[in-house]
């Protein structure tokens, strides 16, 4: 039973630190397209649009 809660938490503080990293890429795609570091505008916001998708 302890094993199971302590291996619980090290899953949600994965997925916590994955949510945080794919949050952190999303900001820095948008300071990106902000500051016009960007190649293509609609790719850039295609991305931006990917990648939160995926974070959901």
């Amino acid at each position: 039973m302890v094993r199971s809660m302590i291996a619980a938490r090290a899953a949600g503080v994965i997925v916590l630190l994955e949510g945080a990293g794919i949050g952190a890429l999303a900001v820095w795609e948008i300071v990106a397209v902000i500051t016009g570091d960007t190649a293509a505008l609609d790719s850039a916001i295609a991305l931006i649009v990917l990648t939160l998708a995926g974070a959901a």
